[in-house]
C-alpha cells in the first residue's frame, strides 16, 4: 500500500519526517521481535518476514480548560479521558511522546485473577524514551504469559492546563497470514487460545473491555446517551411513518 502525502510544502516537510523516524525506530522494532521469539522459543522469522502490517500515527491532544467556557481551550468534563478504556490488538504497541509534557497520562487497569495487578495510574514516562505496551495478539504468542493490559488516556492535571499534547505511537503486528499460536513447548494441556491468524485476530471480537471499575462512573452517561438515542430512533421512524402515510394519500 503506498502512503499518500499531501501535495505542497508541508506534505513534504510531513513526509521527510515521518521517513526518517520510521528508519529510525524499524531497527529498534526488528530487535524487540528477535528478543520476544528468543525468549518464547520462536524460530526466526515467526512474526514477519513481510513487513506489510503496521501503522504509525500521531495523536494531537487539545489543550484542556480549568473551567468551561474558556474559548481558547477545550472545557474538561466530568469522568473525560483523552482516550477511552481499550486494549491493543497489537503484537506490541510503541509510544512516544511529546518531551515537553512530563507527564504520560497513560494508565493501565487492574488485572483480576491469579496474576493480580494493580492499577497503574500516569505510567512513568521519560524524554528519550519509549514505552512498550503488549498487545492481544502478543499475548496469545505467549500463551497468556505476557498480558495485554487494558488502558486509557487520562486528562492533564491543573498544572498542565491550557497545554496541548502529541503522542507518537507505533502500532507493531505480525504478517497478515501468519498464525498466532503459543509457543512450541506449550504442551496441548497448557493452551489458552485457539490459532488463528493474524488477519482473523485483528477483526476477531477478541478484545476484553475494560473492568467494572472503570466503567460504572460512565453508567449514567451511557444510560443517558441510550436514552437519547432510542427516542430519536423512535422519533425519527414515526415522523418515517407520517411520510408514507401522506404520500399514500397524495
Amino acid at each position: 500500500m503506498q502512503n499518500i502525502w499531501p501535495d505542497n510544502q508541508v506534505g513534504e516537510q510531513l513526509r521527510s519526517t515521518w521517513s526518517s523516524h520510521y528508519q529510525v525506530i524499524e531497527p529498534l522494532v526488528e530487535n524487540i521481535y528477535t528478543s520476544m521469539g528468543e525468549i518464547l522459543g520462536f524460530a526466526p522469522g515467526t512474526f514477519r518476514n513481510k513487513r506489510d502490517f503496521s501503522e504509525f500515527q500521531a495523536n494531537y491532544y487539545l489543550a484542556t480548560a480549568p473551567q468551561p467556557g474558556d474559548s481558547k481551550v477545550a472545557p474538561v468534563l466530568k469522568q473525560q479521558t483523552r482516550m477511552c478504556p481499550h486494549k491493543d490488538g497489537t503484537d506490541f504497541t510503541l509510544i512516544g511522546s511529546d518531551p515537553s509534557v512530563p507527564h504520560s497520562h497513560l494508565t493501565t487497569a487492574p488485572r483480576e485473577g491469579r496474576e493480580a495487578l494493580p492499577e497503574q495510574p500516569n505510567v512513568p514516562f521519560k524524554v528519550d524514551t519509549l514505552v512498550i505496551l503488549i498487545g492481544t495478539a502478543m499475548e496469545k504468542w505467549s500463551n497468556g504469559r505476557w498480558y495485554a493490559p487494558v488502558h486509557k488516556v487520562e486528562m492533564p492535571s491543573e498544572q498542565e492546563y491550557g497545554q496541548p499534547r502529541v503522542s507518537m505511537i507505533h502500532f507493531l503486528h505480525s504478517d497478515y497470514d501468519k498464525t498466532v499460536t503459543p509457543p512450541p513447548l506449550t504442551k496441548p494441556e497448557e493452551r489458552k487460545y485457539l490459532d488463528m491468524t493474524v488477519q482473523d485476530h485483528f477483526w476477531s471480537p477478541f478484545f476484553n473491555g475494560p473492568p467494572k471499575s472503570w466503567l460504572e462512573p460512565l453508567a449514567p452517561w451511557r444510560h443517558k446517551f441510550e436514552t437519547e438515542t432510542a427516542a430519536a430512533d423512535k422519533n425519527q421512524a414515526g415522523e418515517a411513518g407520517r411520510e408514507s402515510k401522506r404520500a399514500k394519500v397524495a
